[in-house]
């Protein structure tokens, strides 16, 4: 990925070594087995609430969704360090569906997740949409934010810092899929460790998912569901198998792969090169 995308094959190692280095510790008996610990919001004193308004096209619509983000929860996710402390051993497939699930399903974020659902299920019942439709307004959703990222960051941010700062690839796959489980959808993480990049993954109704019966969705631009992107913006392309990380227990799947994206969206990302 680019300049501007964190590494996540740095995170990986990073939590590899701290777990091996614990396990060696644990069974000299030089430290006890304990519990791993994972990012949390801990709201502050602070008071207020802060609107935040998203606008963004689909169905060649306007759209806007206006989130009021309590000021003590987005400081609190702000303050939160951004590092998992590994006590235990396990895979990294593991390690990754933990470490991602503390930012996603943190209950402090819970008001947020309602306060966008709420108006996206407003579109959704004024316009009609079927459940393929209305994912694809979620990821439009999210895909419309602004981008942001450095190179040299570490950890995810809280989807509340998300919705405020605007976030990179791993910051938005974050949110889509905090958004996508809680309206029931068959989520995933796609993983390209290699390539410093990650998406999402929505269970394709049809079996002919690419990545385990996942149909790909770019989150750092605009592109059509089941659309992978061809290049990132330093030249690489996505030639490698991701990890594909499962969250949640939704049922519903996506239908739509095979259809001409320019039937329902437009605004996708020049020739499928993103961030």
């Amino acid at each position: 990925m680019s300049a501007t995308v964190r590494p996540v094959i740095w995170l990986l190692l990073f939590l590899s070594l701290v777990v091996i280095g614990t396990v060696l510790l644990s069974i000299s008996g030089l430290i006890p087995v304990r519990e791993n610990i994972y990012p949390g919001i801990v709201p502050g004193d602070e008071s207020g609430v802060r609107d935040v308004t998203h606008r963004f096209s689909y169905c060649s619509q306007d759209h806007a969704v206006t989130v009021p983000v309590e000021t003590a929860v987005y400081l609190g996710a702000k303050r939160s360090p951004k590092e998992a402390r590994m006590y235990s051993k396990m895979s990294p497939e593991e390690m990754m569906q933990e470490y991602y699930s503390a930012f996603i399903f943190d209950g402090c974020q819970e008001g947020l997740y309602g306060e966008i659902l709420a108006d996206l299920r407003s579109i959704r019942d004024e316009s009609g949409l079927d459940d393929d439709e209305y994912l694809e307004l979620l990821a439009v959703f999210v895909q419309s934010l602004p981008f942001e990222g450095e190179f040299n960051e570490t950890g995810v941010k809280f989807p509340v810092e998300t919705i405020v700062e605007g976030g990179d690839c791993d910051d938005r796959s974050a949110l889509l899929i905090g958004l996508m489980t809680r309206e029931g959808y068959d989520a995933a993480l796609l993983v390209f460790d290699g390539k410093f990049h990650t998406a999402v993954g929505v269970r394709d109704g049809s079996g002919a998912g690419e990545y385990g019966g996942y149909a790909y969705i770019e989150t750092t631009v605009v592109m059509p569901v089941g659309v992978k992107a061809v290049a990132l913006a330093n030249g690489d392309v996505l030639d490698i198998e991701p990890l594909v990380i499962r969250f949640g227990d939704g049922t519903r799947c996506y239908h739509g792969r095979g259809e001409d994206p320019g039937q329902r969206r437009a605004g996708e990302g020049p020739q499928g090169i993103v961030p």
